[in-house]
């Protein structure tokens, strides 16, 4: 069991994705935090502006991603909560108290997780600026002092984000945008199941963006029409891969037809990729797409004189009408407006209670010994306060390293608090060693060339966060090091026996208190795929089973994107845990991948739907399927809940046989009046409820 988990460390230590590099924020968060600094070593009064120079660096986490609505949002709540654990920290100091303020400060850090990831990153960095005040004994006037400095610090940091974000020709928003593009060329090139979920992560990311964003109402509009296009062009792809699919199975590998389809995938795979590189850089269209659309019809011209297979004309219409979604993207991207892109500030003054609103729902919901997120933040308090103990105690000197690390490495997942336990020793040693001799070796004194270090190390930092776990410890580290040399005047060569010695303790006593209350994400899966069938069941009643809705449909498809997506990440990191599953492994991934496939299929059905809505109307067949379906669902629903007993629940005891699962057999299928390719995709959808009912139950 154990060699799982170990492979999966150890892929991840070796991971490293160019994509994720943050280059150009980085440098602009590293310049707004190392200003302070700066400023305080040229008028010899360093220690304040260090003050300054922490609130700016949480505030460059919390400003790390998203729109610039979301960032601000985050940024002043890391001004505030910064400057209130500055003023704390500062006024209990090195005292027994600590402990009682650090197990509230570390399950507030817990809690913020569920909000996002930023502000799980802004409730860490708080905590940290705590140890890191509180190791020093300050007088009332001083925390206060301090407190306010963490604060102008953080607001400091938002104003460069701010400036530098408006005078940009690129956003957030648009990025988004051309994610989605870039992930359906991705799967127009090669419809892969990994290819088909980054697809739907990335649209439930651009629509998340441009829910949030402070865009003006023009350029937003433009934003939400060209993701509506991208979402038809990628139901246009689904339903074309069924056709293919189809298709293949009825003619030869080298037959001309397959091989000029796949031609105009791959025709159409490099139109996206140029949208999307029109997008990210704010700049026009570049030539090359006329040139890319001559091509795609170069290629689906002759497939217009083609024939001989039954559903061959309706592959080459959905080809027809990828090509008209293209066109229609085009022109959007044309007329997005370049330029004069946010709204005058005045309007960001205009108080929203919705955002608050929704964290408090987001807390509340996950208040409960049942969310993960709830018993992270109550291990991560224990710990923390384990840790704290210990450090007053030790005799060896900068204990709070100890808290410091177990904070960074205790994650609600086992396998992320695995791999961050090694990472960071991995990372301390390159980072401590390699910062303590370029102090060591390179005279310094009028500190500017340890500015100049900080400043590196932390752009470092900013920009390798999500490229590579280790490279990103040891930048971490090495900031640290040489930040903690303002106010350290210790030999570099124990900063560094230190820090190790603290950096093992705290990333084992991490893991032993993980260990003693653990999480599992496999005593879950079950919750999480009732959820996902849940959400699939209302997918098929607004797109089978009613009157069509365009609105209604939308969102139950993004409702069921979310399931899905949630379900395969929760599945994946149960899948490198060493424990024992009660669930049947095979049984779990079969399951999952039937409903995936069975959305596929109803994607099918959609574009069609979509295109003539009376079809519903007119083929009182097809609801009744849609009925059938939401039945077989529920069924399936119910096994997966009743799990212990489920033997008895499951009353339709179907043999998996087509004929024999459903009132509707293969043959009325194939018969119903309608398009071969919506049949074929009904055939299809029965396959895949017949694959799940041999799925279940899931405990073996």
């Amino acid at each position: 069991m154990w060699n799982r988990t170990i492979s999966h460390s150890w892929n991840f230590i070796k991971s490293h994705d160019a994509s994720q590099l943050t280059v150009l924020p980085g440098l602009r968060s590293a310049i707004g935090a190392v200003l302070p600094l700066f400023v305080g070593v040229v008028t010899g009064n360093t220690l304040p502006f260090l003050a300054m120079t922490l609130g700016a660096q949480v505030a460059g986490f919390g400003g790390r991603t998203g729109t610039l609505r979301r960032r601000t949002r985050t940024t002043l709540f890391a001004a505030f909560w910064m400057a209130l654990t500055t003023l704390v920290g500062g006024l209990v100091g090195p005292t027994w108290w600590a402990v009682l303020v650090m197990a509230v400060l570390g399950f507030a850090s817990g809690l913020l997780n569920a909000v996002s990831v930023e502000a799980g990153l802004v409730g860490t960095w708080s905590v940290i600026a705590f140890l890191f005040i509180s190791s020093t004994p300050q007088t009332p006037l001083q925390a206060v002092y301090r407190g306010l400095l963490a604060m102008a610090g953080a607001l400091f940091q938002m104003l460069i984000m701010i400036a530098t974000d408006w005078v940009s020709r690129s956003n957030a928003e648009s990025r988004a945008v051309a994610a989605v593009f870039s992930a359906i060329a991705q799967y127009a090139q090669n419809p892969a199941r990994g290819a088909d979920l980054l697809v739907a992560q990335t649209l439930l990311q651009a629509d998340d963006s441009l829910s949030d964003s402070y865009l003006k109402p023009g350029r937003l509009d433009d934003l939400r029409l060209l993701l509506n296009a991208a979402e038809s062009i990628r139901i246009d792809l689904v339903a074309l891969t069924s056709m293919q699919g189809s298709l293949a199975a009825d003619l030869p590998q080298d037959d001309s037809r397959l091989t000029a389809m796949q031609d105009a995938r791959t025709s159409i795979a490099a139109i996206l990729r140029q949208f999307a590189t029109a997008l990210r850089s704010g700049k026009s269209l570049a030539l090359g797409v006329d040139a890319s659309m001559s091509g795609l019809e170069t290629h689906t011209a002759p497939l217009m004189n083609m024939g001989g297979v039954q559903d061959f004309g309706a592959a080459v219409k959905c080809i027809s009408d990828t090509s008209s979604e293209l066109h229609k993207a085009m022109f959007y991207l044309q007329s997005v407006r370049i330029g004069d892109t946010y709204q005058s500030p005045v309007y960001w003054l205009k108080w929203s209670p919705s955002p608050l609103a929704r964290i408090v729902e987001v807390v509340r919901t996950n208040f409960t010994l049942h969310s993960a997120i709830f018993r992270h933040a109550i291990r991560l308090t224990v710990a923390l306060c384990i840790a704290t103990v210990l450090y007053h105690v030790s005799p060896i000197p900068r204990g709070y390293w100890l808290p410091l690390t177990t904070l960074v490495i205790l994650r609600p997942e086992f396998s992320a608090t695995l791999t961050r336990g090694v990472t960071r020793v991995l990372g301390t040693l390159l980072g401590a060693v390699f910062a303590t001799l370029m102090i060591a070796l390179i005279p310094d004194p009028t500190h500017m060339f340890t500015v100049l270090l900080v400043g590196v190390f932390l752009w470092a930092v900013y920009a390798l966060f999500t490229y590579n776990m280790v490279l990103f410890a040891g930048a971490l580290t090495a900031e640290v090091v040489v930040l903690l040399s303002f106010f350290e005047h210790v030999s570099p060569t124990d900063v560094i026996v230190y820090r190790v010695i603290y950096t093992i303790a705290g990333s084992l006593l991490a893991f032993i208190v993980y260990l003693a209350w653990p999480t599992w994400e496999h005593a879950n899966i079950e919750n999480v795929l009732v959820k996902l069938v849940e959400a699939e069941r209302g997918y098929v009643r607004s797109a089978l089973c009613t009157p069509t809705n365009q609105d209604t449909v939308r969102k139950s498809r993004k409702l069921a994107r979310l399931a899905r997506t949630n379900a395969a990440n929760r599945i994946e990191q149960a899948s490198v845990e060493p424990s024992r599953w009660l669930l049947d492994a095979q049984a779990v991934h079969g399951l999952l991948t039937s409903l995936h496939r069975l959305a596929d299929n109803l994607l099918t059905v959609e574009y069609y739907v979509s295109d003539e809505p009376s079809l519903l109307d007119e083929r009182p067949a097809l609801v009744r399927f849609g009925e059938y379906v939401d039945r077989c669902l529920e069924e399936i629903e119910v096994v997966i809940r009743s799990s212990e007993d489920s033997e008895q629940t499951l009353g339709l005891a179907p043999t998996g046989a087509l004929d024999e699962v459903s009132p509707i057999t293969k043959e009325e299928l194939l018969a119903v009046d309608a398009p071969i390719p919506i049949t074929s995709a009904l055939v299809g959808m029965e396959e895949n409820l017949a694959t799940m009912f041999r799925m279940v139950p899931l405990r073996r």
